[in-house]
């Protein structure tokens, strides 16, 4: 209910309005369905990742609407996060070892 009446572009940061703004033009302008992800605070104040599809909803050649398919991947980025920084330790780990090391 927070969110009903409040617009996508309230949710984000500039950088990623921007995002989404240049994918939408992209799409409009070529009829071709775009790709993006964003940063956006939810009405609790969580702040979320977001996997978008945009494209075009047509009826024959008109262009009747626009449809935006939304995932949070959130967990996924955190676990990736999380995998990156276990492998940066890992390689400083092996590289800055005096002593030899094999897995």
């Amino acid at each position: 209910e927070a969110v009903v009446g409040s617009r996508l572009y309230d949710f984000m940061t500039p950088e990623n309005r921007v995002i989404a703004e240049t994918a939408l033009a992209k799409m409009f302008a070529s009829g071709e369905p775009q790709k993006y992800q964003v940063v956006a605070t939810r009405a609790d104040a969580q702040v979320r990742w977001y996997d978008n599809h945009v494209g075009l909803l047509r009826q024959g050649a008109a262009i009747e609407n626009a449809i935006i398919v939304t995932t949070d991947v959130t967990e996924h980025k955190q676990m990736e996060d999380s995998l990156q920084a276990s492998e940066q330790s890992f390689r400083y780990l092996f590289a800055h070892n005096p002593h030899p090391m094999w897995v």
